[in-house]
């Protein structure tokens, strides 16, 4: 019984090791981690450390499976991502390979990421966010500095304070980051070549001697406070009715500003959050000189009635008219290929929308909280993001509908069969109708059928009436 009991262990521990080695060998080819990180992103860690992000769109704004991983050596970012958030403390990072058509990087994406050494930044990028690459082995590296300025690829992001006089940025430049100037109190004058795009919140704040500035005049973004208590910003003469243009640009409105506001003739675009929270503007006339207007650039305007859009901008920026209670008018024009997150959102006076063929994207909540029951979506539009309308019939969300006693089954989608639109709202719910246009197409087509249907019955009579004719003139 006792040399049984021996060989029945030794078989069993000889099973469970061949076992315990073929599952390792399993889990060494598999993913060692997996999930989502973003509304049309994935991301999966493999075991040897690398980091892949695919689909596309925007990372969520903040990940914990990311931030402090030790675990990613490597992160590829594909193709398709175009916004990237936070992996700030991952200490054993070395390499981030990020993908063409990137827009955005946010604040402190790569902070005290102590190994990091190689990253590429691509010259899609329209906005860079404070301190990204601060305490990494790249920051560290002297090298990586020329006249005490930090460049990557080509974006500026970090001046040392103690750069004086004036400042002529590298010609092909693209992005200025978040607080890369920040009170730098000996600077002058700066001027930008044409190549640059992007200039990050509070870029130039607290540069208290900065009185010349030379923004180089192909700028599509501006973040907020990017000149905060400049010379520039504190100089009255660079104020007009309350509104501080820096050259050529519209930067901020002070607070007591009020009724109605026409943006200057020429200017070329509006920063972020450059109207925001200002009670007592009612109306806003904007020309067409500009082509782009920024991020909450009217955030919270509690009595704005109408404002008036210019011709050339390509997008409403996330949250531009967000809490705006008393829009009623805002003419969204042909040309505007996306429709920012919460872009609308708030604007409960605000009961019908028009969406030109040109959008592509309608951003998530971007029309949340408004008095739209109904509305046309052509089949341009390719994106439509969760509660963009704010009604979505599967998720419980509190979107300020509740207050009204109103569910998906009180909105209405009018847009033609099998576009995004209509199988957004049948995935959420909500109730479609075809557009008048079809359903005109539709009933010509069924009178033609008809008509030609009688057609042929007139044709046979006629043949046999002919047969008989011929028939008894015999």
């Amino acid at each position: 019984m006792k040399r049984i009991t021996i060989k029945t262990v030794s078989l069993l521990l000889t099973l469970l090791l061949l076992s315990a080695s073929s599952v390792f060998a399993f889990a060494s080819d598999a993913p060692a981690a997996s999930g989502a990180c973003g509304e049309n992103l994935t991301w999966t860690l493999d075991s040897e450390g690398t980091l892949t992000i695919s689909g596309t769109g925007d990372m969520d704004l903040w990940m914990a499976d990311f931030t402090g991983n030790d675990a990613i050596v490597r992160i590829v970012a594909e193709p398709g991502v175009t916004g990237i958030s936070d992996f700030s403390g991952c200490e054993n990072l070395v390499s981030a390979s990020l993908p063409d058509g990137l827009l955005t990087i946010g604040d402190g994406a790569f902070s005290d990421c102590e190994r990091l050494a190689s990253i590429n930044l691509p010259d899609s990028l329209k906005q860079v966010g404070t301190g990204i690459l601060t305490n990494t082995a790249i920051y560290r590296d002297e090298t990586q500095w020329t006249d005490g300025l930090l460049y990557v690829d080509h974006c500026l992001l970090k001046a040392k304070s103690d750069i004086a006089g004036s400042v002529v940025i590298r010609d092909n430049t693209v992005v200025i980051a978040g607080l890369a100037f920040y009170n730098c109190a000996g600077m002058t004058d700066i001027t930008m070549p044409g190549s640059v795009v992007g200039i990050g919140r509070s870029a130039f704040a607290d540069c208290a001697s900065l009185n010349e500035i030379d923004l180089g005049g192909h700028l599509c973004s501006i973040g907020k406070d990017a000149f905060l208590r400049t010379g520039a910003y504190n100089n009255e003469a660079n104020r007009k009715n309350g509104v501080l243009y820096i050259d050529g640009y519209c930067i901020e409105t002070q607070k007591t500003v009020a009724g109605s506001v026409s943006v200057v003739g020429g200017t070329s675009g509006i920063a972020d959050y450059a109207f925001d929270n200002c009670d007592e503007i009612t109306s806003v006339t904007i020309p067409d000189s500009v082509s782009f207007i920024g991020k909450g650039a009217f955030n919270d305007c509690g009595k704005l009635r109408q404002v008036t859009l210019p011709s050339g901008i390509t997008a409403i920026e996330s949250k531009c008219f967000n809490c705006c209670e008393k829009l009623v008018s805002a003419a969204i024009p042909d040309g505007v290929e996306r429709i920012g997150d919460a872009a609308f959102f708030g604007c409960r006076s605000l009961t019908e929308a028009s969406i030109p063929e040109s959008v592509r994207v309608i951003g998530e909540a971007a029309f949340g909280s408004t008095g739209i029951h109904k509305v046309s979506i052509p089949s341009s539009v390719e994106v439509l993001g969760r509660c963009c309308f704010g009604y979505d019939g599967i998720t419980d969300v509190t979107d300020g509908y509740t207050e009204y006693g109103r569910g998906p089954e009180d909105f209405t989608i009018v847009c033609e069969k099998d576009s995004p639109a209509y199988h957004y709202a049948i995935e959420n719910q909500l109730k479609t109708e075809e557009p008048a246009s079809q359903n005109g197409s539709d009933n010509a087509e069924q009178l033609s059928s008809i008509a030609q249907f009688f057609k042929r019955i007139a044709d046979f009579f006629k043949k046999i009436a002919e047969f008989f004719r011929n028939l008894f003139s015999k």
